[in-house]
C-alpha cells in the first residue's frame, strides 16, 4: 500500500480490512480467480443453451452443482472448525482447476455431452461444499471482528467485480474462438481452460500468507471422534442458529428469497433466449447485472450500512425490479431498459446477501463459526440454487417474463414478512432495555 497521505492510505482508511497483509493477498488472489469462475459460469450456461436450448436443463445442471453443497456443507463446517483453514484452502482450488480443465478439454475435442457437464458440476459442488464454509470462516482469522464488515463488503465487491468482468470477457472470447474454431462448443471450452489456469493464483496467494499474522481461534478440544461425534458437532452449529431468533430470521428470509429470486444464472439466459441474443449479448446482460451488484458491494465495503434492515431494503429492490423486468419483456420493451432493471436488481441482491453475511458473522461464537457459516453455505449455495429447477420449469411452461414476475413477487412478499419480524425483534429489544 502507499505511504501515509497516498491513495493507499486513503483506501485503507475507507476499507480498513485492506490494512491486513494476509487479507490483501487473499482479496487480490480471489479477485483474479473469480474472473475465471464467472467466465466458466457464463460458458456453462451458454454451452447448455447451444446443446439443448432448454431452460429446464439449465436448471437441472444448476441443481447438480448445488446438491453436494446441500448434502455435504455441514461436514465442511466441521472441517473448518477442526482443521487448518489455510491448508485446506490450498487444496480445494487445485481440485476445482482439474475439473474445469477436464470440461475444457471435452469441449475443445468436441466430445462433451450433457451428462459430462452434470457429473463435473456435481464434483465441483462437492469441492465447494468444503471450500465455501472454510473460506467464509477464514475471513475472521485474517481481519478480526472489528474489520469483518469491511472484509465481507470487499469480498462481495471482488465477487461482483468478477461477475462483471468475467461474463463480458467470456462472451467476447466465446464469440471469437467460435469463429476461429468453427464450433460454439469448442469455443466455449477455451473459457473453461482459462478458468482452470486462474486457480493457480489462489494457491500461490494462500501459500504466500504469513501464518503468524493470523488471529488465533480457540477451538474446543475434540475428545470423541467418528461419525457420531461429527453429527454432534453439526447439531451444535444448528442449535446456535435455531435458538437465536434474530440470526434465524436473518437466515430464513434471505435464504428463501435467494431460492426463489436470485438465480440469475437461469433467469438471464432465459432473457437472452427471449430477445434472440448471441453469447456476446448474454455476456453484456450478465455484466450489466454485475455492475449494479458491484456498486452496491463497494458501497458497503467502504463503510456503508450492513444490518438486518439493510437486507430487507435490498430484498424489496430486488423483487420490484424483477417484476418490472418481466413486464418489460412481455411488453416488448427494448433490451437496454431490461438491462437497466437487471442493473438495479443486482444492487438489491448483493445488498441483501452482504448484510446477511455480516450480521451472521458478527453474531456467531468463534468456536462454532465454521459450522454456522456452513449453514450459510447450505442455504445460499445449496438450497438457493434448487430454485433454479423451479424457475427453469416456469420459464419452460409459462415463458421467461412469467418466471421474472413469479420470482419478483416472491421476493417482495418475503421481504415484507421479514421486515415485520425485524420490527418485532427491535421492539422486544427496546422493551428489554427499558426494563
Amino acid at each position: 500500500m502507499a505511504g501515509p497521505g497516498g491513495f493507499g492510505a486513503w483506501l485503507v482508511g475507507r476499507a480498513p480490512a485492506l490494512g491486513r497483509r494476509n487479507y490483501r493477498i487473499f482479496i487480490t488472489a480471489q479477485s483474479a480467480s473469480l474472473v475465471g469462475t464467472w467466465m466458466q459460469t457464463l460458458g456453462q450456461a451458454w454451452l447448455i443453451v447451444v446443446l439443448t436450448r432448454d431452460p429446464f436443463v439449465l436448471g437441472v445442471i444448476t441443481v447438480a452443482q448445488a446438491l453436494p453443497v446441500l448434502i455435504f456443507s455441514l461436514f465442511g463446517g466441521v472441517i473448518a472448525d477442526r482443521a487448518d483453514k489455510r491448508r485446506i484452502l490450498t487444496i480445494t482450488p487445485a481440485l476445482s482447476a482439474l475439473l474445469a480443465a477436464i470440461l475444457g478439454v471435452l469441449c475443445v475435442t468436441g466430445t462433451v455431452e450433457v451428462w459430462h457437464i452434470a457429473v463435473l458440476a456435481f464434483l465441483l459442488g462437492t469441492v465447494n461444499a468444503v471450500e465455501i464454509p472454510v473460506r467464509q470462516a477464514f475471513v475472521m482469522e485474517m481481519v478480526g471482528p472489528e474489520l469483518v464488515s469491511s472484509a465481507v463488503g470487499l469480498n462481495s465487491s471482488s465477487y461482483q467485480g468478477g461477475r462483471l468482468v468475467g461474463p463480458a470477457i467470456a462472451g467476447v472470447l466465446i464469440g471469437v474462438t467460435t469463429n476461429l474454431m468453427g464450433s460454439a462448443v469448442a469455443g466455449t471450452g477455451v473459457a473453461f481452460l482459462i478458468n482452470a489456469a486462474s486457480f493457480a493464483v489462489v494457491v500461490v496467494g494462500y501459500l504466500s500468507m504469513h501464518p503468524a499474522e493470523l488471529i488465533p481461534v480457540v477451538r474446543k478440544a475434540v475428545v470423541a471422534r467418528g461419525p457420531r461425534a461429527v453429527l454432534h458437532q453439526i447439531h451444535e452449529g444448528i442449535n446456535e442458529v435455531r435458538h437465536d431468533r434474530p440470526v434465524l430470521v436473518t437466515f430464513l428470509v434471505p435464504g428463501l428469497i435467494s431460492t426463489l429470486a436470485i438465480n440469475f444464472g437461469v433467469l438471464i439466459p432465459v432473457l437472452a433466449l427471449e430477445y434472440g441474443l448471441d453469447s456476446g449479448g448474454l455476456g453484456l446482460l450478465m455484466a450489466t447485472n454485475g455492475v449494479g451488484a458491484l456498486i452496491a458491494a463497494v458501497r458497503i465495503g467502504l463503510g456503508g450500512r450492513s444490518n438486518p434492515g439493510t437486507l430487507i431494503q435490498g430484498a424489496l429492490v430486488l423483487g420490484v425490479t424483477l417484476i418490472l423486468a418481466g413486464l418489460s419483456v412481455e411488453a416488448g420493451m427494448p433490451v437496454p431498459l431490461t438491462a437497466l432493471l437487471l442493473f438495479i436488481a443486482g444492487a438489491g441482491a448483493v445488498t441483501m446477501r452482504t448484510a446477511t453475511n455480516t450480521s451472521i458473522q458478527l453474531a456467531t461464537a468463534p468456536e462454532t463459526r465454521g459450522r454456522v457459516m456452513a449453514l450459510f453455505a447450505l442455504v445460499f449455495e445449496g438450497v438457493s440454487p434448487m430454485g433454479a429447477l423451479f424457475i427453469g420449469a416456469v420459464a419452460s411452461t409459462l415463458g421467461g417474463p412469467a418466471a421474472f414476475v413469479v420470482c419478483g413477487s416472491s421476493a417482495v412478499i418475503l421481504a415484507l414478512l421479514g421486515g415485520s419480524e425485524v420490527r418485532k425483534i427491535r421492539r422486544h429489544r427496546s422493551l428489554d432495555a427499558a426494563a
